[in-house]
């Protein structure tokens, strides 16, 4: 079996079925309306986008949500917040979560929902928290990838998780799923992922709009929407190893 008949027959086992689309498309389009509703009647300012993979069709099959708002960049962070915090304790029951930016954690008819306060930024030169940047992943990724690059990134995601090397979580130390996404952009397939990072050596640089600052790092990846920021950070050099 030649590869491409390998990775149609790898598509047909990851790709969400339309049944499961058609839910989850209802689902999110009735959790937006919900939130809106909730900042309407509060009569704050708050812009409502979801992010993460399903906002950008290159998620597998047990999808959650990723839902942000956008408060505005003069309202002082504390106030931002504890705005955000207590819109997912009232709308998903939602538990908090510490991180370097506090969220909460729920479900939503039965899907999983991280709901994420940040600012609504014009760009990313005024960042002034760690999520801030989400939104314009997402804004990226859908005007740079069309309905083939997204299965490619698919692909990717599944072998990067067969490997071991998926997630840029403490315990994961390894390659997101933006970082998935951004090496499509690049290379173009999932093939030609693997072919490149064959001659990648430890400290590889990648540039895929504008070269920033130099950084120490196992691979050097330069966030297309923040050239200051390394989007390859979380990679460890076991990780890189594994994967190369």
């Amino acid at each position: 079996m030649d590869a491409e008949l390998v990775e149609l027959s790898v598509l047909g086992k990851i790709v969400p079925s339309q049944k499961e689309m058609d839910f989850l498309d209802g689902v999110a389009s009735r959790l937006i309306e919900k939130v809106r509703g909730y900042f309407e009647e509060k009569r704050l300012d708050v812009d409502v986008r979801l992010a993460g993979s399903y906002a950008k069709g290159s998620y597998l099959t047990d999808q959650d949500f990723d839902l942000f708002m956008l408060f505005p960049p003069e309202m002082p962070r504390e106030e931002m917040t504890e705005i955000g915090l207590q819109a997912g304790k009232d709308i998903i029951n939602g538990e908090l979560v510490y991180s370097e930016h506090p969220y909460t954690t729920g479900f939503f008819e039965g899907v999983e929902v991280d709901m994420v306060p940040c600012y609504h930024l014009a760009s990313t030169e005024h960042i002034q928290t760690a999520v801030d940047r989400t939104p314009f992943h997402t804004e990226y990724i859908n005007s740079h990838l069309d309905d083939y690059q997204k299965d490619q990134v698919r692909l990717l995601k599944k072998f990067m998780k067969g490997i071991g090397a998926y997630g840029a979580e403490q315990d994961s130390r390894g390659f997101s799923g933006y970082m998935c996404e951004i090496l499509i952009v690049k290379y173009g397939s999932f093939r030609k992922v693997l072919e490149a990072a064959t001659q990648w050596k430890k400290g590889e640089t990648i540039v895929i709009e504008k070269e920033g600052p130099h950084f120490k790092s196992a691979l050097v990846v330069y966030d297309p929407v923040d050239r200051n920021r390394n989007a390859a950070s979380a990679v460890h050099e076991d990780t890189f190893d594994l994967f190369v």
